[in-house]
């Protein structure tokens, strides 16, 4: 369950969201409930509200060091670090980690085309925990602005073999299937400096 803009509903009324919470887990137990939640999310993780929100705030971090590089490899690992420490363990494996949605301009538009930025950005985000997630398209470096640039039709003519994008993404996503460490082991900052950021995932 993806649910839209859930803190004016909750403005409301308090109540729904923990309501709606107990009939769906009661329905099926394993059901998973995301919240669009665009600032800090740990006030929304908790076992009466989400399992997940769309993580906007790491979005934001990974845009200002790997794109605009206004953010340095010692000040996105403080981040990481501060976000781990206000949400639970669970949550954290859980978050909804988006890099663009029907909402922002695409990824390769804010990257300008640079290309080595996106592919290190795409391998960040199935190294880091949470799930990580693609909107439609930028898998294959899709561009567009803001809405309504970024929710243009699928280029299907684009879907092919020799693309690099593409394929890192299928190597990424059978690494993380592969290696548990990614999905859910721990995470912990090894080296970060100016413009590095090395990390440790493990069991």
């Amino acid at each position: 369950w993806r649910l839209d803009v859930p803190n004016e509903v909750h403005a409301i009324n308090p109540s729904f969201w923990p309501q709606f919470r107990k009939v769906v887990k009661a329905c099926k137990p394993e059901a998973y409930i995301v919240g669009e939640i665009w600032s800090e999310p740990e006030a929304w993780l908790n076992e009466s509200l989400f399992d997940a929100t769309m993580n906007y705030p790491l979005r934001k971090s990974i845009l200002e060091f790997f794109v605009s590089e206004t953010l340095s490899g010692t000040d996105f690992a403080k981040r990481l670090i501060g976000q781990q420490i206000r949400v639970p363990a669970v949550a954290l494996n859980s978050q909804f980690n988006l890099l663009g949605s029907h909402d922002t301009a695409r990824l390769k538009t804010l990257a300008k085309g640079h290309h080595d930025k996106v592919m290190a950005i795409f391998a960040f985000l199935f190294c880091y925990p949470g799930t990580p997630v693609i909107y439609y398209g930028d898998e294959l470096g899709m561009r567009g602005g803001k809405d309504p640039q970024c929710r243009r039709s699928f280029p299907w003519s684009e879907l092919t073999e020799n693309n690099a994008l593409s394929n890192l993404i299928r190597s990424l996503s059978a690494l993380r299937d592969k290696f548990k460490a990614l999905r859910n082991g721990t995470f912990k900052i090894k080296v970060s400096n100016d413009r590095i950021i090395a990390f440790e995932r493990q069991i």
